[in-house]
């Protein structure tokens, strides 16, 4: 027994030098024009599957994924950070990934209903090493990774047609023109038709379903300060981030003066029963002294005497209105010099305070624009 335990030692000791001879030598094959050995693909595809399935065990129960909002937000983000790798209908992913070791997934047609929605969730928020695919660029935004999850669910059952609408919305009809433009879709800034309308709208006022906010008539000064935060990782967002980042400074200002142009939405007012709006009222216009609560235009009313990087409120979608004082409460949201001013403003408001304010705010209660 002894002379059969020393034997094995020596055979791991053995084995051990060999590799390491391997390593030094340069010896291991790291080519990826050769692919890997059909044992080693098969040992990897298995490690990696079983440490998603339990890894992803802790990930907290899914928000409702069918939301229409959360599927328009995640298909944004697809078209520009997932597609060139995954492809999608009807449009077959970068020629350079086809090269890659291994080779990413296409996912319109890959079985993505043989994962769950916390591993899916796992996946896109931290990655896996040596396959290329990488971690969420801000992973304090749990938020926004299940907005791609809720996407991913929806992506085996389009065709090209249903996923460019998703994109990009059904065909733009003219913008409302401000003093001197021509008031058609060719009069915005390249960067707006080509980017930023993906998502916030030609004309700034968003897409269907109020899924993004609404850049039209927000104070420039805002918008620039927006764009330099999540340049530098002052603000976290995995969608905006990479998007700011790759924006030359001249197509920053072309679309910031752009969206600053545009018509700004109606003041919000009240309709007769609307009790929650009225709560949201009250606490924008007098805040709540004994809760420690100020009163919120007397920074973002749109006629406040306030630095132009407080943004305007009015007329946003209440869904991000609210989603945004969450992450200040949170101390996730930041930027600016003032956002540590919000989050000390957030943390007493309650998610009854959040939805009054969010609802008085929101576009759902400001008068349609004549």
């Amino acid at each position: 027994m002894r002379v059969t335990r020393r034997c094995v030692l020596w055979a791991l000791v053995g084995v051990v030098g060999v590799g390491a001879l391997a390593v030094l030598a340069g010896a291991i094959p790291i080519r990826a024009s050769v692919g890997h050995w059909p044992p080693t693909r098969w040992l990897l595809q298995l490690a990696k599957g079983r440490a998603v399935a339990t890894q992803s065990l802790a990930v907290e129960a899914p928000p409702p994924l069918d939301d229409p909002a959360r599927v328009l937000r995640g298909a944004g983000h697809y078209q520009g950070g997932c597609r060139p790798c995954h492809g999608a209908p009807g449009i077959e992913p970068s020629r350079i990934t086809e090269e890659m070791t291994p080779t990413p997934p296409l996912l319109a047609v890959h079985r993505i209903d043989e994962r769950s929605d916390r591993e899916l969730f796992f996946v896109v928020k931290h990655g896996i090493k040596f396959t290329g695919m990488p971690a969420w660029v801000a992973r304090e935004r749990d938020d926004e990774v299940w907005d791609v999850v809720a996407f991913l669910r929806r992506l085996p059952d389009l065709d090209e047609a249903g996923y460019a609408g998703l994109v990009w919305g059904p065909p733009r009809d003219a913008v409302e023109p401000a003093a001197g433009d021509a008031g058609t879709e060719e009069a915005a800034p390249g960067i707006v038709r080509e980017i930023c309308a993906r998502c916030h709208g030609l004309d700034g006022t968003g897409r269907a379903g109020d899924a993004f906010p609404h850049l039209a008539g927000q104070r420039a000064a805002y918008l620039q300060h927006s764009l330099a935060a999540y340049t530098s990782g002052a603000r976290a967002s995995g969608i905006m981030q990479p998007i700011a980042v790759a924006i030359e400074a001249s197509e920053r200002a072309a679309a910031v003066a752009w969206y600053a142009s545009r018509a700004r939405p109606s003041e919000p007012t009240l309709g007769p029963a609307d009790t929650l709006r009225v709560l949201g009222r009250a606490l924008a216009e007098q805040g709540d002294a004994a809760r420690r609560i100020a009163a919120c235009d007397a920074c973002h009313g749109s006629d406040a005497p306030t630095p132009g990087v407080y943004p305007r409120l009015s007329g946003q979608p209440a869904d991000y209105l609210e989603r945004q004082l969450e992450l200040f409460a949170r101390g996730v949201r930041g930027g600016s010099i003032w956002s540590a001013i919000m989050r000390e403003v957030a943390k007493p408001l309650t998610p009854a305070d959040r939805a009054a304010l969010a609802a008085w705010y929101g576009r759902d209660g400001a008068t349609p624009p004549e």
